[in-house]
Protein backbone atom coordinates (compact mmCIF):
# COMPACT_ATOMS: atom_id res chain seq x y z
CA UNK A 1 0.00 0.00 0.00
CA UNK A 2 1.62 3.56 -1.07
CA UNK A 3 2.41 5.57 2.04
CA UNK A 4 1.22 9.47 2.02
CA UNK A 5 3.54 11.77 1.94
CA UNK A 6 1.97 15.02 4.41
CA UNK A 7 1.89 18.21 2.00
CA UNK A 8 3.14 21.42 3.46
CA UNK A 9 0.36 24.02 4.91
CA UNK A 10 -0.43 26.15 2.44
CA UNK A 11 -0.16 30.16 3.21
CA UNK A 12 -3.67 31.23 2.81
CA UNK A 13 -5.06 35.15 1.48
CA UNK A 14 -8.53 36.31 1.98
CA UNK A 15 -11.08 34.73 0.25
CA UNK A 16 -12.25 36.28 -2.99
CA UNK A 17 -15.19 35.91 -5.21
CA UNK A 18 -12.30 34.72 -7.79
CA UNK A 19 -11.38 31.78 -5.50
CA UNK A 20 -15.26 31.27 -5.28
CA UNK A 21 -15.46 31.07 -8.91
CA UNK A 22 -11.88 29.14 -9.30
CA UNK A 23 -13.59 26.22 -6.56
CA UNK A 24 -16.24 25.59 -8.81
CA UNK A 25 -14.03 25.13 -11.77
CA UNK A 26 -12.90 22.19 -9.90
CA UNK A 27 -16.13 21.25 -8.89
CA UNK A 28 -17.70 20.83 -12.31
CA UNK A 29 -14.49 19.11 -13.43
CA UNK A 30 -14.89 16.61 -10.69
CA UNK A 31 -18.46 16.27 -11.44
CA UNK A 32 -17.66 15.54 -15.27
CA UNK A 33 -15.71 12.50 -14.22
CA UNK A 34 -18.55 11.02 -12.88
CA UNK A 35 -15.98 9.45 -9.68
CA UNK A 36 -14.95 9.99 -6.25
CA UNK A 37 -11.39 12.05 -6.73
CA UNK A 38 -9.64 10.13 -4.72
CA UNK A 39 -6.11 12.49 -5.10
CA UNK A 40 -8.33 15.62 -4.23
CA UNK A 41 -9.56 13.43 -0.64
CA UNK A 42 -6.34 12.18 0.15
CA UNK A 43 -4.88 15.44 -0.23
CA UNK A 44 -7.38 16.82 2.27
CA UNK A 45 -7.33 14.71 4.51
CA UNK A 46 -3.34 15.00 4.78
CA UNK A 47 -3.93 18.63 4.49
CA UNK A 48 -5.47 18.52 7.67
CA UNK A 49 -3.05 15.86 9.82
CA UNK A 50 -0.58 17.90 9.03
CA UNK A 51 -2.41 21.16 10.26
CA UNK A 52 -2.92 19.25 13.97
CA UNK A 53 0.35 18.91 13.59
CA UNK A 54 1.29 22.55 13.12
CA UNK A 55 -1.20 23.56 15.16
CA UNK A 56 -1.00 21.92 18.37
CA UNK A 57 -0.35 24.21 21.06
CA UNK A 58 -3.19 26.72 19.50
CA UNK A 59 -5.58 23.33 19.53
CA UNK A 60 -4.76 22.65 22.62
CA UNK A 61 -5.46 25.93 24.45
CA UNK A 62 -8.81 26.05 22.51
CA UNK A 63 -10.07 22.86 23.95
CA UNK A 64 -9.05 23.25 27.43
CA UNK A 65 -10.47 26.91 27.23
CA UNK A 66 -14.06 24.91 26.34
CA UNK A 67 -13.25 22.33 28.60
CA UNK A 68 -12.57 24.67 31.50
CA UNK A 69 -15.66 26.52 30.90
CA UNK A 70 -18.02 23.98 31.47
CA UNK A 71 -16.07 22.86 34.69
CA UNK A 72 -18.39 22.80 37.81
CA UNK A 73 -15.75 25.11 38.94
CA UNK A 74 -16.32 27.91 36.44
CA UNK A 75 -20.22 27.13 36.83
CA UNK A 76 -19.88 28.21 40.63
CA UNK A 77 -17.79 31.11 39.93
CA UNK A 78 -19.45 32.52 37.08
CA UNK A 79 -23.44 31.98 37.19
CA UNK A 80 -25.94 33.55 39.08
CA UNK A 81 -29.07 31.39 39.15
CA UNK A 82 -32.10 34.11 39.43
CA UNK A 83 -36.06 32.51 38.94
CA UNK A 84 -37.90 32.69 36.16
CA UNK A 85 -40.16 35.56 37.61
CA UNK A 86 -37.56 37.92 37.00
CA UNK A 87 -36.99 37.43 33.34
CA UNK A 88 -39.09 39.82 31.71
CA UNK A 89 -37.28 42.79 34.11
CA UNK A 90 -33.51 41.38 33.66
CA UNK A 91 -34.71 41.00 29.76
CA UNK A 92 -35.69 44.85 29.57
CA UNK A 93 -32.01 45.79 29.45
CA UNK A 94 -30.79 43.91 26.44
CA UNK A 95 -30.58 45.16 23.33
CA UNK A 96 -28.79 42.43 21.49
CA UNK A 97 -29.43 38.76 21.29
CA UNK A 98 -27.27 36.21 20.66
CA UNK A 99 -27.57 32.65 19.59
CA UNK A 100 -25.55 29.58 19.89
CA UNK A 101 -26.41 26.15 19.26
CA UNK A 102 -23.75 23.69 20.59
CA UNK A 103 -21.98 23.06 23.95
CA UNK A 104 -18.73 24.38 22.67
CA UNK A 105 -20.24 27.72 21.16
CA UNK A 106 -22.11 28.36 24.55
CA UNK A 107 -18.81 27.51 27.00
CA UNK A 108 -16.10 29.57 24.70
CA UNK A 109 -18.53 32.46 24.56
CA UNK A 110 -19.00 32.63 28.29
CA UNK A 111 -15.17 32.14 28.81
CA UNK A 112 -14.16 35.08 26.66
CA UNK A 113 -16.60 37.37 27.98
CA UNK A 114 -15.77 36.75 31.88
CA UNK A 115 -12.01 37.22 30.65
CA UNK A 116 -12.89 40.57 29.60
CA UNK A 117 -13.31 42.11 33.27
CA UNK A 118 -17.14 43.72 32.38
CA UNK A 119 -18.86 41.04 34.49
CA UNK A 120 -19.09 40.05 37.60
CA UNK A 121 -21.60 36.94 36.57
CA UNK A 122 -23.37 35.99 33.98
CA UNK A 123 -27.19 35.81 35.00
CA UNK A 124 -28.77 32.40 34.48
CA UNK A 125 -32.71 32.35 34.05
CA UNK A 126 -33.91 29.27 32.58
CA UNK A 127 -37.90 29.75 31.59
CA UNK A 128 -39.97 27.64 29.73
CA UNK A 129 -37.57 25.98 27.08
CA UNK A 130 -35.16 28.38 26.55
CA UNK A 131 -31.91 29.53 29.28
CA UNK A 132 -31.39 32.71 28.82
CA UNK A 133 -27.64 33.98 30.38
CA UNK A 134 -27.54 37.71 30.42
CA UNK A 135 -24.57 39.57 30.69
CA UNK A 136 -22.84 42.84 29.69
CA UNK A 137 -20.45 42.66 25.87
CA UNK A 138 -18.79 46.03 25.33
CA UNK A 139 -21.20 48.72 25.09
CA UNK A 140 -24.59 46.14 25.57
CA UNK A 141 -26.07 44.47 27.82
CA UNK A 142 -26.60 40.78 25.86
CA UNK A 143 -28.91 38.34 26.51
CA UNK A 144 -27.94 35.34 25.33
CA UNK A 145 -29.96 31.77 24.50
CA UNK A 146 -28.51 28.77 23.65
CA UNK A 147 -30.89 26.60 21.72
CA UNK A 148 -30.99 22.82 23.05
CA UNK A 149 -30.78 21.22 20.05
CA UNK A 150 -28.75 22.57 16.85
CA UNK A 151 -30.75 22.75 13.13
CA UNK A 152 -33.28 25.18 12.39
CA UNK A 153 -36.57 23.45 12.83
CA UNK A 154 -36.48 20.95 14.89
CA UNK A 155 -38.48 20.95 18.18
CA UNK A 156 -35.88 22.74 20.18
CA UNK A 157 -34.12 24.00 17.38
CA UNK A 158 -33.36 27.72 15.80
CA UNK A 159 -37.15 27.98 15.13
CA UNK A 160 -38.93 27.45 18.53
CA UNK A 161 -35.93 29.12 20.86
CA UNK A 162 -36.21 32.63 18.70
CA UNK A 163 -39.79 32.64 18.97
CA UNK A 164 -39.80 31.60 22.24
CA UNK A 165 -37.29 34.06 23.39
CA UNK A 166 -39.35 36.84 21.11
CA UNK A 167 -42.48 36.52 23.31
CA UNK A 168 -40.74 37.72 26.54
CA UNK A 169 -38.81 40.76 25.04
CA UNK A 170 -37.65 42.32 21.44
CA UNK A 171 -34.27 43.28 20.94
CA UNK A 172 -32.73 45.94 18.47
CA UNK A 173 -30.82 42.72 16.63
CA UNK A 174 -30.43 38.92 16.61
CA UNK A 175 -27.05 37.63 15.99
CA UNK A 176 -26.56 33.60 15.66
CA UNK A 177 -22.39 33.07 16.48
CA UNK A 178 -21.11 29.63 16.01
CA UNK A 179 -19.40 27.30 14.03
CA UNK A 180 -19.43 26.55 10.24
CA UNK A 181 -17.70 25.02 6.96
CA UNK A 182 -15.76 26.53 5.00
CA UNK A 183 -16.01 26.23 1.20
CA UNK A 184 -12.49 25.22 0.11
CA UNK A 185 -9.29 24.30 2.32
CA UNK A 186 -6.58 25.48 -0.75
CA UNK A 187 -8.24 29.05 0.24
CA UNK A 188 -9.95 29.25 3.48
CA UNK A 189 -8.32 28.55 6.89
CA UNK A 190 -9.74 27.00 9.90
CA UNK A 191 -10.99 29.87 12.07
CA UNK A 192 -11.78 32.25 9.25
CA UNK A 193 -14.84 34.07 10.45
CA UNK A 194 -17.81 34.33 7.73
CA UNK A 195 -20.90 36.70 8.11
CA UNK A 196 -23.77 36.42 6.03
CA UNK A 197 -24.36 38.72 3.47
CA UNK A 198 -26.94 36.31 1.97
CA UNK A 199 -28.01 33.57 2.97
CA UNK A 200 -29.43 30.41 0.85
CA UNK A 201 -31.27 27.72 2.11
CA UNK A 202 -30.19 24.63 0.27
CA UNK A 203 -32.33 21.49 1.65
CA UNK A 204 -34.97 23.49 0.23
CA UNK A 205 -33.40 22.98 -3.53
CA UNK A 206 -35.26 20.83 -6.38
CA UNK A 207 -32.78 18.03 -7.07
CA UNK A 208 -32.64 14.67 -9.09
CA UNK A 209 -29.61 12.10 -9.08
CA UNK A 210 -27.02 14.08 -10.44
CA UNK A 211 -28.15 17.70 -10.20
CA UNK A 212 -29.55 20.14 -7.43
CA UNK A 213 -31.38 23.12 -8.53
CA UNK A 214 -31.72 26.16 -6.15
CA UNK A 215 -34.60 27.18 -5.16
CA UNK A 216 -34.25 31.23 -5.30
CA UNK A 217 -37.29 32.20 -4.07
CA UNK A 218 -35.46 30.93 -0.48
CA UNK A 219 -33.14 33.29 -0.92
CA UNK A 220 -32.46 35.79 1.83
CA UNK A 221 -30.25 38.74 2.24
CA UNK A 222 -29.46 40.69 4.79
CA UNK A 223 -31.58 43.64 6.05
CA UNK A 224 -30.08 46.73 5.01
CA UNK A 225 -30.32 48.34 8.22
CA UNK A 226 -27.99 45.83 9.44
CA UNK A 227 -25.68 46.20 6.52
CA UNK A 228 -24.86 49.45 6.86
CA UNK A 229 -23.91 48.86 10.45
CA UNK A 230 -21.59 46.20 9.54
CA UNK A 231 -20.06 48.05 6.95
CA UNK A 232 -19.70 50.75 9.10
CA UNK A 233 -18.63 49.28 12.39
CA UNK A 234 -15.22 50.05 13.15
CA UNK A 235 -12.62 46.98 12.75
CA UNK A 236 -15.58 44.38 12.70
CA UNK A 237 -15.32 43.53 8.78
CA UNK A 238 -11.28 43.35 8.60
CA UNK A 239 -10.22 40.02 7.73
CA UNK A 240 -13.76 38.57 8.00
CA UNK A 241 -15.78 37.25 4.83
CA UNK A 242 -18.78 38.86 4.14
CA UNK A 243 -21.24 36.63 1.25
CA UNK A 244 -23.50 34.11 0.69
CA UNK A 245 -24.24 31.57 3.30
CA UNK A 246 -25.44 28.35 2.82
CA UNK A 247 -27.90 27.06 5.69
CA UNK A 248 -28.92 23.29 5.62
CA UNK A 249 -30.81 21.29 7.49
CA UNK A 250 -28.30 18.47 8.74
CA UNK A 251 -24.68 17.62 9.46
CA UNK A 252 -22.61 18.26 5.92
CA UNK A 253 -20.07 15.61 5.78
CA UNK A 254 -19.87 14.38 1.78
CA UNK A 255 -17.78 15.11 -0.98
CA UNK A 256 -20.22 14.75 -3.74
CA UNK A 257 -23.23 15.79 -1.63
CA UNK A 258 -20.90 19.04 -1.18
CA UNK A 259 -19.96 19.26 -4.62
CA UNK A 260 -23.91 19.06 -5.32
CA UNK A 261 -24.94 21.55 -3.80
CA UNK A 262 -21.88 24.39 -4.77
CA UNK A 263 -22.40 23.46 -8.46
CA UNK A 264 -25.79 24.73 -7.50
CA UNK A 265 -24.90 28.54 -7.45
CA UNK A 266 -22.84 30.72 -9.19
CA UNK A 267 -19.91 32.93 -9.26
CA UNK A 268 -22.30 35.98 -8.56
CA UNK A 269 -23.45 33.67 -5.80
CA UNK A 270 -20.08 34.28 -3.92
CA UNK A 271 -20.80 31.30 -1.16
CA UNK A 272 -18.26 31.49 1.52
CA UNK A 273 -19.46 28.55 4.27
CA UNK A 274 -21.87 26.70 5.45
CA UNK A 275 -24.08 26.33 8.82
CA UNK A 276 -27.66 24.58 10.02
CA UNK A 277 -29.17 27.28 11.85
CA UNK A 278 -29.34 30.33 9.39
CA UNK A 279 -32.44 29.86 7.42
CA UNK A 280 -34.71 29.62 10.63
CA UNK A 281 -33.73 33.04 11.96
CA UNK A 282 -33.54 34.72 8.74
CA UNK A 283 -37.48 33.50 8.68
CA UNK A 284 -38.07 34.40 12.39
CA UNK A 285 -36.25 37.73 11.17
CA UNK A 286 -38.68 38.78 8.50
CA UNK A 287 -41.70 38.05 10.51
CA UNK A 288 -41.23 40.33 13.06
CA UNK A 289 -38.79 42.92 11.49
CA UNK A 290 -35.61 42.45 13.44
CA UNK A 291 -32.53 42.67 11.84
CA UNK A 292 -30.32 39.90 12.07
CA UNK A 293 -27.08 37.92 10.78
CA UNK A 294 -24.82 34.96 10.86
CA UNK A 295 -21.27 35.12 12.19
CA UNK A 296 -19.37 32.01 12.32
CA UNK A 297 -16.09 30.29 12.02
CA UNK A 298 -14.96 27.63 9.84
CA UNK A 299 -14.25 24.49 11.86
CA UNK A 300 -14.47 22.08 8.90
CA UNK A 301 -15.05 21.99 5.37
CA UNK A 302 -18.31 19.66 5.17
CA UNK A 303 -16.37 16.72 4.24
CA UNK A 304 -14.43 13.60 5.91
CA UNK A 305 -15.24 15.05 9.16
CA UNK A 306 -14.73 11.45 10.81
CA UNK A 307 -11.67 10.19 8.71
CA UNK A 308 -8.90 12.08 9.81
CA UNK A 309 -7.69 9.73 12.44
CA UNK A 310 -10.13 6.61 11.98
CA UNK A 311 -8.00 4.32 13.95
CA UNK A 312 -8.18 6.55 16.76
CA UNK A 313 -12.05 7.96 17.89
CA UNK A 314 -10.80 9.63 20.72
CA UNK A 315 -7.89 11.71 18.87
CA UNK A 316 -10.86 12.29 16.07
CA UNK A 317 -13.10 13.79 18.43
CA UNK A 318 -11.01 16.07 20.60
CA UNK A 319 -9.70 16.92 17.08
CA UNK A 320 -13.16 17.92 16.02
CA UNK A 321 -14.21 19.63 19.33
CA UNK A 322 -10.49 21.06 19.34
CA UNK A 323 -11.12 22.87 16.05
CA UNK A 324 -14.58 24.27 17.02
CA UNK A 325 -13.20 25.85 19.91
CA UNK A 326 -10.54 27.87 17.60
CA UNK A 327 -13.25 28.91 15.06
CA UNK A 328 -15.76 30.24 18.41
CA UNK A 329 -12.67 31.81 19.59
CA UNK A 330 -12.22 34.16 16.51
CA UNK A 331 -15.46 34.60 16.46
CA UNK A 332 -16.10 35.82 19.93
CA UNK A 333 -13.02 38.21 19.60
CA UNK A 334 -13.87 39.33 15.76
CA UNK A 335 -17.39 41.05 17.73
CA UNK A 336 -15.51 43.09 20.26
CA UNK A 337 -15.66 46.04 17.56
CA UNK A 338 -18.87 45.57 16.70
CA UNK A 339 -20.54 45.74 20.19
CA UNK A 340 -17.83 47.64 22.14
CA UNK A 341 -19.49 50.62 19.42
CA UNK A 342 -22.08 52.17 21.69
CA UNK A 343 -24.10 53.70 18.51
CA UNK A 344 -24.32 50.94 16.27
CA UNK A 345 -27.11 49.29 17.96
CA UNK A 346 -28.59 51.74 20.58
CA UNK A 347 -31.71 52.08 18.52
CA UNK A 348 -33.87 49.70 16.82
CA UNK A 349 -34.59 49.60 13.02
CA UNK A 350 -38.22 50.44 13.92
CA UNK A 351 -37.88 53.40 16.43
CA UNK A 352 -38.37 56.38 13.91
CA UNK A 353 -41.66 54.49 12.65
CA UNK A 354 -43.12 53.85 16.12
CA UNK A 355 -42.50 57.35 17.39
CA UNK A 356 -44.09 58.34 13.83
CA UNK A 357 -47.16 56.67 15.16
CA UNK A 358 -47.24 58.15 18.73
CA UNK A 359 -46.87 61.91 17.14
CA UNK A 360 -50.16 61.22 15.04
CA UNK A 361 -52.24 59.88 18.10
CA UNK A 362 -51.11 62.61 19.65
CA UNK A 363 -51.42 65.30 16.34
CA UNK A 364 -55.26 62.98 16.00
CA UNK A 365 -55.88 63.96 20.08
CA UNK A 366 -55.22 67.91 19.49
CA UNK A 367 -57.31 67.95 16.71
CA UNK A 368 -60.31 66.39 18.25
CA UNK A 369 -59.94 68.12 21.61
CA UNK A 370 -59.75 71.43 18.87
CA UNK A 371 -63.01 70.66 17.48
CA UNK A 372 -64.87 69.87 20.53
CA UNK A 373 -63.41 73.55 21.97
CA UNK A 374 -64.43 75.37 18.98
CA UNK A 375 -68.24 72.93 19.16
CA UNK A 376 -68.60 73.87 22.33
CA UNK A 377 -67.69 77.69 21.35
CA UNK A 378 -69.78 78.35 19.01
CA UNK A 379 -73.07 76.71 21.16
CA UNK A 380 -72.25 79.72 23.00
CA UNK A 381 -71.96 81.96 20.86
CA UNK A 382 -75.77 80.74 19.18
CA UNK A 383 -76.87 81.11 22.54
CA UNK A 384 -75.99 85.04 22.81
CA UNK A 385 -77.24 85.54 19.98
CA UNK A 386 -80.67 83.47 20.12
CA UNK A 387 -79.97 81.25 17.57
CA UNK A 388 -80.11 83.99 14.61
CA UNK A 389 -80.22 82.83 11.14
CA UNK A 390 -76.72 84.51 10.33
CA UNK A 391 -75.22 83.32 13.80
CA UNK A 392 -75.73 79.97 13.00
CA UNK A 393 -74.81 79.87 9.52
CA UNK A 394 -71.48 82.38 10.71
CA UNK A 395 -70.63 79.99 13.36
CA UNK A 396 -71.70 76.88 10.98
CA UNK A 397 -69.43 77.86 8.15
CA UNK A 398 -66.14 78.27 10.51
CA UNK A 399 -66.96 74.70 12.64
CA UNK A 400 -66.91 73.48 8.79
CA UNK A 401 -63.79 74.95 7.99
CA UNK A 402 -61.81 74.26 10.84
CA UNK A 403 -62.97 70.80 11.09
CA UNK A 404 -61.66 70.31 7.71
CA UNK A 405 -58.54 71.95 8.12
CA UNK A 406 -57.86 69.74 11.13
CA UNK A 407 -58.84 66.29 9.46
CA UNK A 408 -57.19 67.39 6.06
CA UNK A 409 -54.02 68.00 8.15
CA UNK A 410 -54.06 64.47 10.36
CA UNK A 411 -55.13 62.66 7.12
CA UNK A 412 -52.25 64.05 5.13
CA UNK A 413 -49.67 63.17 8.32
CA UNK A 414 -51.07 59.81 8.34
CA UNK A 415 -50.81 58.72 4.91
CA UNK A 416 -47.57 59.87 4.51
CA UNK A 417 -45.76 57.36 7.35
CA UNK A 418 -47.80 54.57 6.58
CA UNK A 419 -46.56 54.73 2.94
CA UNK A 420 -42.88 55.34 4.80
CA UNK A 421 -43.41 52.51 6.28
CA UNK A 422 -44.78 50.24 3.94
CA UNK A 423 -41.74 51.34 1.34
CA UNK A 424 -39.22 50.12 4.47
CA UNK A 425 -40.89 47.10 4.56
CA UNK A 426 -41.04 46.28 1.01
CA UNK A 427 -37.54 46.89 0.48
Amino acid sequence: MKTEVPIPLRKHGKYTIQKWDDYLDRVATRMEQNAPDNQYRNEFISHMRNYEKEHGKELSEAYNCYKNAISCGFIEKWYELIDEKELNCMLTRCKVMVITANPIEKAVLHSRVTSNGQNKKIIRIICGTNAYFIFKWGAYWVAHIHQPQTGSYKDLGMNTTVNEALKHFKPNVILSLGVAFGIDFESQNIGDVIVSKKLFPYSENKRDEEFIKPDRSQDKSIDSWLDVRFVNANGFLDGVTYGGVLSGGSVMSSFDEKDKVCNAYTKNDFVVGGEMEGSALFQVSNNCDIPCAVIKGICDWGIAKNDIFPCDPIREETFKDSLQAVAMINVVEKCFPLLNDKTIFSTSKTKSIDEEKKKNKRLFACNLLTNIIVLFFGLGVLSVHRYSIESVLYVGILLIVISIIGFVSLWLAVVKTETCIFKRKIT
